[in-house]
């Protein structure tokens, strides 16, 4: 009985630092998960669900809870932080990217084929190009929340799916995947504002944010086990071609965190000792997240 406790207590600790890494872009939870040796064990359980429902559910419940506890005590800092020091908060988030380059590329020497780095330089480019594209469309996901129908709908299901990938993919961050099509900030709003009024008691005065996150979640839950079987397959049959698409994505990423459709606005009105503290948590972020790789690479391999 102990012995179960202690390990739903671990698991449930565990998955306090993989909502960490969800709420914040840049830091993959998949990479947390693989750096504390319980990766391959959680894509087992999600894959194998079916199969086997209740010893599933058992393992992956105290994760989840973990990282929703995880998500709901992170909400207003990061709100506020983006709102009022994006620049610092956003550079912050490149160091611990970079910091965590270093974790992924031993699986890559000696594999320097042309193909390799095709799939490099195109997943680069389209990491790249997701910001890009915001700011040119000044796509406002905003109004995508706000004005629910079939359509919008649609577009809030394939979010969810592409924030599962946090989760899931071992160095790309769902979070900052939502940054970079503009819904990280609006969905944190979102999130904030029915926690809110869950606390005044006037969360179901109206409805719509309750579908979006209805809705938003069915994503999730949908793009956690379709990522969770395309990984299983992918790091199976095409281990380094997938490392490479993966390292690429992350290096497109880099651009595309000061260039989207959030954080664009903020060159406008840029104090310059922001820079100063950017250039400072641009550093600290680096170094946290290359000890946090060392440190956890002896427990990823004991999986």
């Amino acid at each position: 009985m102990w012995k179960y406790i202690k390990n739903n207590v671990s698991l449930f600790v565990k998955g306090l630092a993989i909502g960490t890494a969800v709420i914040i872009p840049g830091v993959s939870g998949g990479t947390i998960a693989f750096l504390l040796g319980i990766y391959d064990r959680m894509i087992e359980a999600i894959t194998g669900i079916r199969r086997h429902f209740v010893k599933s559910a058992l393992y992956l419940l105290p994760i989840l809870l973990g990282a929703l506890v995880a998500v709901a005590a992170l909400i207003f800092p990061i709100k506020l932080a983006f709102e009022y020091f994006p620049l610092p908060l956003v550079t912050l988030f490149a160091g611990l990217i970079i910091g965590g380059l270093p974790s992924l590329t031993p699986t890559l020497k000696h594999q320097y084929k042309s193909g390799n780095i095709a799939i490099l330089v195109v997943a680069s480019l389209v990491a790249a190009g997701l910001g890009v594209l915001s700011v040119l469309t000044s796509f406002d996901a905003s109004s995508v929340l706000a004005n629910l129908d079939f359509g919008n709908a649609a577009i809030i299901f394939i979010v969810g799916i592409l924030g599962a990938s946090a989760l899931v993919v071992p160095g790309i961050s769902g979070s900052m995947l939502l940054l970079v099509i503009g819904f990280y900030m609006p969905l944190t709003t979102l999130l904030g504002d029915m926690m809110a009024a869950l606390g005044s008691g006037t969360l179901f005065a109206n409805w719509t944010p309750i579908i979006v996150l209805l809705i938003f979640v069915l994503g999730l839950i949908a793009g956690f086990i379709i990522i969770s079987l395309a990984m299983r397959e992918l790091l199976t049959k095409y281990k380094i071609p997938t490392y490479f698409g993966i390292v690429g994505f992350i290096l497109g990423s880099l651009g595309a965190l000061y260039c989207n459709y959030e954080v664009i606005g903020m060159y406008e009105w840029l104090p310059w000792w922001h820079v100063l503290i950017a250039a400072a948590l641009l550093a600290f972020g680096f170094f946290a997240s290359l000890f946090i790789s060392k440190r956890g690479k002896p427990a990823a391999e004991t999986t």
